[in-house]
């Protein structure tokens, strides 16, 4: 019997332990994106597209695409799509043999180079050695692997119509430069569906758009049908701004028609510049149920006006709080680049929406902040004007009131040299405004007035560019990852740089988020692999508590320092919660938005608020009322309860015993 106790009273004792730790927890504009020369990750992530095509050998900073870079854009729901050429060999490719020349290459390489796209060559895939080990399938299949294993959703094949050239040369202008081939067109469909086979089984569900070209007839066959996931086709309405002629653009309706209507997504690629011909593609492409991306240029090395793009929300004053945030898209009826907007904050939404910066320069990553009971607010941000060809920082004093802007600030400008991603705080009757210039870390002191008294260098950083800073009682905090890919914590008081501790050298990049505990110390939650840390320093940078596996925290995040004791942090579609007393986590809740370029948090009248980007053409804000984070069960209590039901069996117990 009293064995039978001691596990009775065991399995409680457990079950009190989890109920303390856990029971108190095609869009309008088209939906697709090819960007292949220098892509923008944050402005992918802020317009939130349904696909994205892009180059896996050139990603950000010309470099290959990398799997945080991956993660940041499927996090908020986006396929990422790898470009793979299958009808020629491209010389700049990894696979591409120094030793190949016109006198010395495979049987399978022709050595005459597509029309006007030089580097390219013709492939004879349907020849024997194509298919023999090294050789060109075997090449392609090798780009699968590396496509798959770096974390993409698809992969876009494209010039499949490489087919026509082969079976008519003449048409082409390449009558003896390659034989005419009269079955390429069933050797084009073998490889794309032995290909399609081959990755599929590897990556289950992985998607395989094909780029038709001038062959949508192939969707005829049954076989490559099924091969494939998505239908592309270019110039469907508009070529080179000039509208197609109606006879084509019929008959390229007609087989994409037919594709959506066997199950297939659609994805259009136009051409056009021109506003009333962009519109008119979009509205035709809604009408018809494809996805459309209407490009800007043949380059493909940026994003369109009509696309609304997201980047970076911040809020600050009280008790009349002032919201400010970048947005690009149709504001007004107008096609605007990246501005900085600011509004007042209230419970049934933003009021008074205002355009801060001009629409002739490109304004991004807005950070503002105030002294309590402040009448003025600093709004800082990164810009580039259209007479320069660098970055720089530029700030406003705002009156909360009347949002009317009281003073221009330039808080950082050094011709030719690139300045980032302003942060900022107030500290004694100052303004800090954390900010990289070219790859070093600086901080502006700013006066209330919005002079700037000092410039303080703190150290080298890397490719990422993220900091996030905030104040207490020894003074200012600034987190930020080294050159050397090390997460350090510098506090700063003035001018003076009081101290700097590493925190991590496993830190994942933008992924980190700083705020002060009043009473407790700086609170520091950043990612590491499939999890987040949070440690807690001391005004000395000692650490005082620290707590591993919780969940992740979101690229960019915000952290709000909710009551005494209650820390929120922002996931992906999550807030976390974070109960400050050694560090015990405490729960989540949902909210409505999916962001990885910024949230805004707040509190307001005792209740919690979330900001984030509704990604419209109205540029609007979703904001959500978020319900109090549950509240932690106090230790002494949860003692009490464990011995009055301990108590109760045992008095049960006796009782069933004596009956």
């Amino acid at each position: 019997m009293y064995r039978r106790l001691v596990v009775i009273i065991a399995l409680l004792l457990i079950m009190n332990t989890m109920l303390a730790s856990t029971s108190n927890e095609g869009s309008w504009w088209g939906s697709v994106i090819s960007w292949y020369q220098y892509p923008d990750v944050e402005q992918i992530a802020g317009s939130q597209p349904t696909y994205v095509i892009v180059d896996p050998d050139y990603g950000p900073n010309d470099e290959p695409w990398t799997r945080d870079d991956l993660d940041r854009l499927k996090s908020v729901g986006v396929k990422v799509i790898a470009y793979l050429n299958i009808g020629f060999a491209e010389e700049w490719r990894n696979y591409w043999n120094e030793t190949w020349s016109e006198d010395e290459h495979p049987e399978w390489l022709y050595w005459v180079e597509y029309p006007d796209w030089p580097g390219e060559y013709f492939v004879a895939y349907r020849h024997s050695s194509a298919w023999e080990s090294g050789g060109w399938v075997d090449i392609l299949k090798n780009e699968l692997d590396k496509i798959v294993s770096m974390g993409f959703d698809g992969v876009r094949m494209d010039n499949i119509d490489s087919c026509d050239m082969w079976e008519n040369p003449d048409e082409y202008g390449l009558a003896g430069d390659i034989p005419e081939v009269d079955n390429a067109t069933e050797w084009m469909i073998y490889l794309v569906g032995n290909l399609s086979s081959y990755v599929k089984s590897i990556k289950p569900g992985f998607i395989v758009v094909a780029n038709m070209g001038g062959r949508l007839d192939l969707l005829e066959n049954n076989s490559f049908l099924a091969s494939i996931d998505v239908v592309e086709r270019e110039e469907v309405w508009y070529s080179d701004n000039t509208p197609v002629d109606p006879v084509e653009t019929s008959e390229a309706l007609y087989w994409l028609r037919y594709a959506r209507d066997h199950g297939k997504d659609v994805v259009v690629t136009d051409y056009a510049w021109s506003r009333e011909y962009v519109e008119d593609a979009l509205s035709k492409a809604r009408d018809e149920g494809f996805y459309i991306y209407v490009a800007p240029n043949y380059d493909l090395d940026c994003l369109p006006l009509y696309i609304p793009v997201y980047d970076g929300i911040d809020v600050a004053g009280s008790p009349q709080p002032v919201v400010a945030w970048s947005y690009q898209g149709v504001y007004g009826g107008d096609w605007v680049n990246s501005s900085i907007y600011i509004a007042h904050f209230t419970p049934e939404g933003l009021t008074d929406t205002t355009l801060l910066s001009g629409t002739d320069s490109i304004d991004r990553h807005v950070s503002c902040s105030c002294e309590p009971g402040s009448d003025r607010v600093l709004v800082v941000w990164e810009t580039n004007e259209d007479t320069v060809d660098y970055t720089w920082i530029k700030g406003v004093l705002v009156d909360p009131s009347d949002l009317s802007i009281v003073a221009e600030v330039t808080i950082a400008r050094d011709d030719g040299v690139p300045i980032y991603y302003p942060s900022i705080t107030t500290f004694n009757n100052y303004y800090y405004v954390v900010y990289v210039k070219d790859t070093s870390l600086y901080y502006a002191l700013v006066s209330m007035s919005g002079a700037v008294v000092d410039r303080v260098y703190i150290g080298e950083v890397g490719g990422n560019k993220w900091t996030s800073v905030d104040s207490g009682s020894s003074g200012v905090l600034i987190l930020w990852l080294s050159k050397d890919g090390v997460l350090k914590a510098t506090l700063v008081s003035g001018s003076d740089i009081l101290w700097t501790r590493d925190v991590s050298d496993q830190a994942e990049p933008y992924r980190f988020g700083v705020v002060y505990v009043d009473g407790k110390g700086y609170l520091i939650v950043y990612q590491r692999g499939d999890s987040a840390i949070s440690i807690l320093l001391n005004g000395n940078g000692d650490i005082i508590a620290s707590l591993s596996n919780i969940p992740d925290i979101t690229w960019c995040p915000r952290l709000l320092c909710f009551s005494e004791d209650i820390v929120a942090y922002t996931g992906i579609g999550k807030l976390y919660y974070l109960w400050i007393k050694s560090i015990e986590y405490i729960g989540s809740v949902d909210i409505e938005f999916r962001s990885t370029t910024g949230t805004g948090l707040l509190e307001y009248n005792g209740l919690l608020y979330a900001l984030g980007p509704g990604v419209n053409e109205n540029n609007t804000l979703v904001l959500e009322t978020i319900a109090n984070p549950p509240q932690p069960i106090p230790e002494s209590s949860s003692v009490v309860l464990s011995i009055l039901i301990m108590a109760f069996i045992a008095v049960f117990l006796i009782w069933k015993n004596k009956v």
